[in-house]
């Protein structure tokens, strides 16, 4: 059961505007000292091999500090907050690895496109997963509606391929924001039932909002993953 936790868990939190031009291209870019709060919702559903489905319930506070602002990369340290499961039968025993997220914290450092360059802190736990999962990989094209491309990413130790294409364009928090969605390929385990959207603000390359459902086998056993991340504050 902790090894499919493993494998659904990097995808959970992903994990991830109104008007603007054609031209416009994403870049992570948020100031030094910036603090954003964001609220997690997750339902994971599993499907066990004896027949049957189990369900756990998870909430969370993550609050972001960007500690570092640099030329080429950006350093984020995120804090794990008010930690609530609900369990029951066989996910119980999975209650205390969600639970020992809460006070925690995890460092990482990104490129001005949004990837994950290296991860300091408890890099074995589901911290990293989650946080990795609120950042988005930008691609080097016009944001017009219907813009796409692709970025390979590592599903706990597979290897999978993320499409995203535009949308369109909101407000949230009065902010503008582009409005993403995600299509995960390359591997037959992991597949979106419900592929996630990503809001991410055109200003600074942050993801403000993010929801959808996923799902992965593993080892005989299925399990979907519905989520929502908002920022709050």
């Amino acid at each position: 059961m902790s090894r499919l936790l493993v494998w659904i868990v990097p995808f959970v939190a992903i994990a991830g505007c109104s008007g603007a031009g054609s031209g416009l291209r994403l870049e992570f870019k948020p100031p030094k000292g910036e603090k954003r709060t964001y609220h997690t919702d997750m339902e994971l559903r599993l499907d066990l091999a004896s027949g049957g489905r189990q369900t756990i319930r998870v909430g969370f506070d993550s609050e972001d500090e960007v500690i570092e602002a640099g030329r080429d990369s950006i350093t984020i340290r995120t804090t794990f907050q008010k930690v609530t499961v609900k369990a029951a039968g066989l996910t119980e025993m999975l209650a205390p690895q969600f639970k020992a997220i809460e006070g925690t914290s995890v460092t990482q450092v990104f490129d001005r496109m949004g990837r994950l360059i290296r991860t300091e802190g408890d890099s074995q736990g589901p911290t990293q997963s989650l946080q990795g999962a609120l950042t988005p990989e930008f691609g080097d094209v016009p944001l017009h509606k219907g813009a796409k491309w692709t970025a390979k990413i590592d599903a706990g130790g597979q290897q999978a391929f993320v499409t995203y294409q535009v949308e369109g364009y909101e407000k949230v928090n009065g902010k503008e924001a582009v409005v993403l969605t995600m299509e995960v390929s390359g591997d037959s385990s992991l597949k979106a039932v419900s592929p996630p959207q990503i809001w991410v603000e055109v200003a600074t390359g942050r993801m403000v909002r993010s929801i959808g459902t996923l799902s992965i086998q593993v080892h005989g056993a299925s399990a979907e993953a519905a989520f929502k991340v908002e920022q709050v504050r």
